[in-house]
């Protein structure tokens, strides 16, 4: 069969890019930024791989978190495999379409609020397009501003602090999907001096440092200690 892959067989071809990103001037540069997307694509094949590996050890015990679950695809696959997910999604567009798409399931508990180092009332920015298309626009939807977003799409949603939901819950954390738009530094800040840490086993993180250039730094600070820790086990490369 044929890759529909536009790199086709990117795992394949990422060595010969990367010849080509040695050669000088914009060539290079311009083969240095193909070769940065293969590995990302390479990465985050890895990482839903083994996303998929820890479903398969979920028990009907198991609790897991879909932390930004947009209109509900992973949080539907979680719930095949563990005994509870509770979804959370602020955008009230997103919520209402997850609330419909996972009214059939009795394992799920959905949150109708952003994920935060705090609680409380946040601001959630959207898209300038918003309105136009809103299956693909809330998938950007963020309680960070950014440019794209317009200053007419804000929505006042609530706010939960992580740490005080699991300390609240007060059972180990099987599972994590963390897709909060930018909100994962401070999130992860928090969860690191936090004694709930030692509960969750495993957490799959989407960064958006790309977006936020600011976050760079603290960002390769939370990759150094979180991978210096036993548990839980934490993959950055989720897509």
């Amino acid at each position: 069969m044929v890759s529909d892959d536009p790199f086709f067989h990117h795992r394949l071809a990422a060595p010969v890019v990367r010849g080509l990103a040695r050669l000088p001037g914009k060539t290079g540069a311009y083969w240095s930024q193909i070769l940065d997307y293969l590995e990302k694509r390479q990465r985050a094949d890895m990482a839903v791989t083994a996303f998929d590996a820890r479903l398969e050890i979920l028990t009907p015990d198991s609790i897991c978190l879909d932390l930004g679950a947009n209109v509900g695809s992973y949080t539907r696959r979680m719930a095949e495999y563990a005994g509870h997910v509770h979804a959370f999604e602020p955008d009230p567009w997103a919520f209402s379409q997850l609330s419909q798409n996972l009214a059939d399931l009795s394992n799920v508990t959905l949150h109708n609020a952003a994920v935060s180092d705090r609680a409380g009332t946040i601001r959630l920015h959207r898209a300038d397009d918003f309105e136009s298309r809103p299956e693909h626009a809330s998938l950007g939807s963020s309680i960070l501003s950014r440019g794209g977003t317009d200053e007419g799409e804000r929505v006042d949603v609530v706010s939960i602090a992580l740490t005080d939901f699991i300390s609240e819950l007060d059972a180990d954390i099987a599972l994590i999907k963390m897709d909060i738009e930018g909100a994962e530094v401070a999130v992860l800040q928090a969860l690191c001096g936090s004694d709930v840490l030692q509960r969750i086993d495993a957490i799959f993180i989407e960064t958006h440092y790309h977006t936020y250039p600011e976050q760079i730094a603290p960002m390769a600070d939370l990759k150094r200690r979180y991978g210096a820790l036993s548990r839980p086990m934490t993959n950055f490369d989720w897509p």
